[in-house]
């Protein structure tokens, strides 16, 4: 978007030399920071690559989950033809499948709260989970955002605005008690609760991120006043932070579970 100014969005963008005490000035110079039709293209793929991973995930879990169902049946046709040891792995492929599950189901259900004790932590599977959930999403954010100029922070307050939005499916998605992704994967209602409160907390960090960096960045270019007086997206993006607010503030286990019991990590 070009100005009558001669600015326009783009890396070497600086306010340098311009009088910036000039209301016309500093709107152009506003409306240069604000031309996002370059960094759109990076945060959308962004977004997608985020999708990307979602559904390699489940897809994955849903071929596990899927192949253990059928070898259950395997093993159920063996028990009714009266089979001696119908548990028992007929081929390499049933017998790795096995041992990988049984490995797997030993490292994800330990549980780490101590004997006898009021705290109560969540299984080392369920800590994983979230935290290799919030591994990618801060990859996501901080990947390949560098954009010198007086563009950079709005830049990386975009990034996060766009995988703010992106995460939003994925709560509706985990939200309902039958829901597609508990029915690929094998996994309870309750289990998937746990990380549908967990993407909601993250969902949050990132819209407080996406608000806070670019208005750290417009007060770094001297057009924070400018930018809440004219822009509508100001109050609407403080409106839609709220109501992620009461989201999580209504999904807050912490002190409804401290009876009788203190949960840590739900």
């Amino acid at each position: 978007m070009d100005m009558d100014t001669g600015m326009s969005g783009g890396p070497g963008l600086t306010n340098a030399g311009l009088n910036m005490s000039n209301n016309t000035v500093a709107s152009d110079f506003l409306a240069a920071v604000l031309d996002d039709s370059v960094l759109q293209q990076s945060d959308y793929a962004i977004a997608r690559a985020f999708w990307y991973g979602i559904v390699i995930v489940i897809v994955l879990a849903g071929i596990v989950n899927w192949s253990r169902w059928g070898l259950l049946k395997l093993r159920l046709r063996a028990a009714a033809a009266k089979h001696p040891r119908p548990a028992a792995s007929s081929n390499p492929v049933t017998s790795l499948l096995a041992g990988c599950t049984a490995a797997i189901r030993e490292v994800v259900y330990h549980q780490l709260t101590p004997t006898n004790s009021w705290l109560r932590v969540s299984t080392f599977g369920s800590i994983l989970l979230i935290l290799v959930y919030f591994g990618y999403v801060m990859g996501l954010l901080f990947f390949n955002v560098e954009y010198p100029g007086a563009q950079h922070w709005e830049a990386q307050g975009l990034r996060a605005g766009w995988l703010t939005i992106a995460q939003f499916p994925l709560i509706l998605l985990l939200a309902g008690k039958r829901n597609l992704i508990g029915y690929a994967v094998g996994i309870s209602y309750e289990r998937l609760h746990l990380l549908h409160r967990w993407v909601a907390r993250v969902m949050l960090l990132t819209a407080t991120i996406h608000g806070g960096v670019q208005a750290y960045g417009w007060q770094k270019n001297k057009v924070l006043k400018l930018e809440i007086d004219t822009d509508s997206c100001i109050p609407t993006g403080k409106m839609r932070q709220g109501k992620i607010k009461k989201f999580n503030a209504r999904r807050l286990t912490i002190i409804k579970d401290s009876l009788p019991g203190l949960s840590s990590f739900g």
